[in-house]
This record gives C-alpha cells, structure tokens and sequence, in this order.
C-alpha cells in the first residue's frame, strides 16, 4: 500500500480548482510501478445528499479527464473509484476500508461533516490523506484536528459570517431572526456561526442590537417539514436563516411555498 503523509501530500501538492491534485510528485514516485494513478472518490450516491454528490462525481470526472487530456500526471492517467458513502459515516468507514485495502489511499469528495470526523483516525492508521470541500464542521479545525485530513474549501466562518455582513448592509431593517436549523453537527455549527456574527456586525454596522429567537432544529433527511414550518410561521421575527442544504432544501422551500413563509419574511 502507498503510504502519503499529510506534509508530503502538501509539499509536492498544487490544488486545482476542483479538488483535483496537481502535480503531485511525491504520489508518483510511490505510484511508479503503476500504470495509472487511482484516486477514491468517496461522496453521497444514493440517499437524501445524492443531489450533492452528483454534482461532486460530476466535477471529479471534468476534472480527470481534462488532466488525463493534458498528458495526465507525469505521464500517467488518473483513474477514480468512486463509492457511496450516502453521507454516513458507518457507511463511509466500509467503503473508505475496501479502497484502502485495495492501495487507494487518496481520497476525495466527502461533503458530510460527521463523514470527515470519522476519516481522520482511520486514515492516520491506514496511511491515507481525506480532502473535503464540503464538510463545514468547525472541529476539523480545532478538537479533531487530524494531519491526515484537511478541507480545501473555505472553512463555514469565513462563509457565514460573510453571509450575515452581507444580510446586515442589505437589509438593515431585519433586526430580528430565527433559524430552521439541521440537527447535525453541521447544522449546529453554522448556527453558532450565525448568532456570533449577527451579535457582532449588527451592533457594529446598525447601532442596534438584533433580537434572535432559540433555532427549530430539524431531524436530518426529514422529508417533510410542515410541523417545522408551522412552528416557524409564529416566530415573532422579520427573517429566518437555515443552513438545510441539498435535496432537504429543495423539499423545506417547496413546503414553505404554501404556507406563505416567504412572504411573511
């Protein structure tokens, strides 16, 4: 089995844009008894998330094949497995082990935050390097910290508390919130992003001080939110901020249509 550590991996690593590792010569180097260099792509196939992943196989697949169209990586052409972890990390820990076991220990495409917690002690056993543009748990970067695991997309503070700045310069007047907030670590996460932000920029920006009211937190792959959105028609707020994503956000907005959420906020 190949063997990559973190300050390797990102010594001979440039990233493109992607998630796609170029070039990298540290993998070669160990790779070079093989014809092609195999990459896994680890990511929700089936299941309420598979909207994302589609999109994540998709992007992998744009990118491999314009690297392999280039000459590929020092003349070798990328190869990706692609497996279903359906944004779960039980399932994700099988799937992870079989492409281990089979020497593909570079790993792309996890957009689950409870999936890259679970990668960064097996891949550390295994030798493995986990690269997630998705998942948006602040732990990767403080109590979890792993070297073997590392996220190349912008972290959920920069994002949220550009959003809630943004919010606050356009819509001055909405000085009361409340949230339709996943129960996940994801969700818990950007809501405590959210509430940092708000209670810092609005002050700052306003004057003012926002009023937000306790979350409605939903259960994860809920599939239906009426209650939830009935719950969120009483709040005594002018705006609400939900971090539900993927196929639970098309459903959540198709189910609050109707019920007039948005034209109450």
């Amino acid at each position: 089995m190949n063997t990559i550590s973190r300050r390797s991996f990102l010594a001979g690593t440039a990233v493109a844009a992607g998630g796609l590792a170029l070039p990298l010569p540290h993998i070669v180097r160990k790779a070079a008894a093989q014809d092609t260099i195999t990459i896994g792509v680890v990511t929700p196939l089936s299941g309420p998330q598979q909207l994302l992943g589609n999109f994540v196989k998709l992007g992998a697949e744009i990118g491999a094949d314009y690297v392999n169209a280039n000459g590929g990586i020092a003349g070798k052409q990328v190869r990706l497995e692609f497996r279903d972890d359906k944004a779960n990390p039980n399932d994700a820990t099988v799937v992870t082990r079989e492409l281990l076991g089979a020497g593909v220990n570079l790993h792309l495409g996890a957009i689950a935050s409870p999936v890259s917690l679970v990668m960064g002690p097996l891949m550390q056993q295994e030798g493995g390097v986990h690269l997630t543009s998705g998942a948006g748990t602040e732990k990767l970067n403080h109590e979890n910290y792993n070297d073997h695991v590392f996220r190349v997309g912008d972290g959920p503070y920069s994002r949220n508390a550009g959003l809630v700045r943004h919010i606050i310069q356009s819509n001055p007047e909405v000085d009361s919130w409340g949230g339709i907030i996943p129960d996940h670590e994801y969700g818990r996460t950007t809501w405590a992003i959210f509430v940092d932000a708000m209670l810092r920029f609005y002050p700052e920006l306003t004057g003012r001080e926002p009023k937000i009211e306790q979350p409605i937190m939903v259960p994860y792959a809920s599939g239906d939110y009426k209650n939830f959105i009935a719950q969120a028609m009483r709040l005594p707020v002018k705006g609400i901020y939900t971090s539900v994503y993927g196929g639970d956000a098309v459903t959540l907005y198709q189910q609050a249509k109707p019920f007039g959420l948005f034209d109450k906020l």
